[in-house]
């Protein structure tokens, strides 16, 4: 055996136990044959998967380029459970000088997830190009989301606009209630009192619209549910009060990109060692004219 034998055959020697022994190695060959096949298939099947991975990630990374990059009145954080987000987080200004914002949530994370968002996110740069009503875009995506995923999957979401002026106008429904910190400090929230996107028809759908202002210096910073239900290794979840309080300390930093830093900082340490069970999404516009 020291030699790199894998067995041997005794004396006197033995007719059935060698057939025996040798039948036993056939089928150990045959055995590594089969294994040796079966990895080969898997390699393939995981190295097209990767491919196809891959090209999905680029589609979604090239489409949702067209949204604006964090500065001094936007920011925005996106860390995914899986390799693929299942939130989105599109922000745009329009001609007339206005900020569109959609903040989705689809069921589940990952791929599955992903679906529907190739088709909401060209309604919603389509809707900014065409100074198209939140009402309308909300009712829209509704439509879109209908008609593509199946009867379990649906998108919790923030539509809102935001004038040169700070007046907002936004749908939201399924959704964590919005924040708005105020300069003074107090926080006022935006309801999102109405059923997600992708789950009634056309007839039932609702597209009221509600509206605030943020004021010059206020935040106003939209959470996936994500955020809330991030858990600790203690298996506590974070909960609607604690975020409550890391956006207020967080955004009294006058700075907003570094106050993005400081509750994204906030999320991990909360997080520690724990698993990221779901995609969290955290975005922040704040008045500064």
């Amino acid at each position: 055996f020291q030699s790199g034998a894998d067995d041997f055959i005794p004396k006197p020697f033995n007719e059935v136990l060698f057939n025996i022994r040798l039948k036993t190695h056939m089928r150990h060959i045959e055995l590594m044959k089969e294994m040796y096949r079966k990895n080969k298939a898997l390699t393939y099947i995981q190295t097209v998967i990767d491919r196809e991975h891959k090209m999905a990630h680029q589609v979604l990374s090239h489409i949702q380029n067209r949204s604006e990059n964090n500065s001094d009145h936007v920011a925005i954080t996106r860390l995914s459970a899986a390799s693929f987000n299942g939130d989105l987080a599109l922000v745009k200004t329009r001609s007339d000088g206005a900020r569109l914002v959609f903040v989705g949530d689809f069921t589940g994370h990952g791929l599955p997830a992903s679906i529907g968002a190739l088709p909401v996110m060209q309604a919603f740069f389509d809707a900014a190009d065409d100074l198209v009503g939140v009402g309308e875009l909300a009712a829209q995506i509704n439509r879109i989301l209908l008609s593509i995923l199946p009867d379990y999957m649906f998108c919790a979401g923030y539509l809102i606009l935001i004038t040169a002026n700070g007046d907002i106008t936004y749908w939201g429904g399924g959704m964590p209630n919005a924040l708005i910190l105020r300069q003074s400090g107090v926080i006022d929230d935006l309801r999102s009192d109405h059923m997600p996107l992708g789950v009634l028809s056309a007839d039932e759908f609702e597209d009221d619209l509600k509206s605030d202002t943020l004021e010059n210096g206020d935040t106003l910073v939209i959470v996936s549910d994500g955020v809330l239900e991030l858990k600790n290794h203690y298996n506590n979840m974070l909960g609607n009060d604690q975020v409550r309080t890391f956006v207020s300390n967080a955004y009294a930093e006058k700075d907003l990109m570094e106050a993005q830093k400081i509750i994204e900082k906030k999320l991990t340490d909360y997080l520690g060692e724990s698993e990221q069970l779901d995609d969290i999404t955290l975005v922040a516009l704040r008045n500064t004219h």
